[in-house]
Parts: C-alpha cells; structure tokens; sequence
C-alpha cells in the first residue's frame, strides 16, 4: 500500500511542476523521505579520488564511490557555482554505516571531509535525495574567498536554501524532493536576501 501510495504521489508531482512547492502537505513530505527501498550493497571498501583542484578522496563501497561521483558530476554540469566550492574546500568524502545520525561535515579551510552515513544511502531508487544531501553538506564547507570564515555561508539555514537553490537547477530533479527542499530551505523566514547576504555577516 506505501509504494502505490509513493508512485502516485511521484507521479502527480513529476507532472505538477513547480507548483507542488507551495502544496505538497506535510505528510506527503514524510512519505517520500520514508520511500526508500533497498541500501546500497556494502562489498570491500574501495577509494577513488576525484579529479579536481584539490582531489577529492571518496571512501566507502564501490556503489557508494559510484553514487558520488556521478552526484558530483551532475552538481559541476548543473551548478558550476557550487561545484567550485567543492574544488576549494572538499578534501574526502566518506561513507560511514553509522545509523540514527545524519550525514555531517567536519568543516576545515584547509580540507573538510563530509561523511555519508547510513540513512541518506538507503534510497536505492529514489537518487537525487543523495544527490541533494551531498549538496548541503558542500554547502557547510563554504568559505568562501578563504580569508574570513563566513559562518553565514556554512550555517544549517543557509545549507538548506542553497540546496534547494542548485537542486532546482538539477535536469530531472525528483519533484516530489524538490518540494520538501522548498520548504526546508524557507523554515524560520530565511529567504533569498539572507542568501544573498550570506558573505557580509
């Protein structure tokens, strides 16, 4: 009964567009988050490092190094921008079995590393959940130009505004995703003026 009603949910909103943003109800909300089926499949960890300025080091099984680099592809097609906050300040990428705790960034000027724990792996079909959570916590990483470090910029409300911001720019985003993203990155009035001013305070 929970997987038709995760269907037709997806469905609805696919179609619906940008309009869900502002109607998708709490509870559908938790039925999407709630949606995912399989976990990724854990073999021998592997490494991969990731061409960039910096070479980002991914650690984890070979389906979880899959996942991000494609996540961190489609961020540097989609949204430059954020790519490059990636290049400057991401050094690892890190996948952890840990359960109950959300992913999280240990946040460093010099080298952050971002670590993917379990929950955000468990959507085997519903992918660009992963692919938004590894944009918030690049999110938490920036500095910036890197001569002062902007709290503002690497602060949890501005993490959840930018994440909807790029995810948006996503071809083929998950709409249904999209409209929690919405209305996370709006929780406790913050709006576009606070993003833009994310640099000045």
């Amino acid at each position: 009964m929970r997987t038709t009603n995760v269907l037709l949910l997806a469905f609805s909103l696919a179609f619906s567009g940008y309009a869900a943003e502002k109607t998708l109800s709490k509870r559908d909300m938790r039925l999407l988050l709630r949606s995912g089926a399989r976990v990724f499949g854990v073999t021998n960890p592997s490494d991969f490092v990731f061409p960039t300025k910096r070479e980002i080091k991914i650690t984890g099984h070979p389906r979880f190094v899959k996942e991000v680099r494609e996540g961190l592809n489609r961020i540097k097609k989609y949204a430059p921008e954020h790519y490059k906050i990636a290049e400057l300040y991401v050094k690892e990428i890190k996948y952890s079995s840990e359960k109950g705790k959300p992913s999280g960034v240990g946040s460093n000027i010099s080298g952050s590393v971002i670590v993917m724990r379990h929950r955000d792996c468990a959507y085997d079909d519903y992918g660009d959940w992963f692919d938004s959570v590894l944009v918030h916590e690049i999110q938490h990483c920036d500095f910036g130009d890197g001569r002062k470090n902007y709290l503002s910029s690497r602060s949890e409300p501005a993490a959840r505004y930018g994440t909807w911001l790029y995810c948006r720019k996503m071809k083929g985003f998950h709409g249904g995703v999209l409209a929690y993203l919405y209305h996370l990155g709006r929780a406790n009035g913050y709006n576009e003026q606070d993003w833009n001013n994310r640099y000045t305070k």
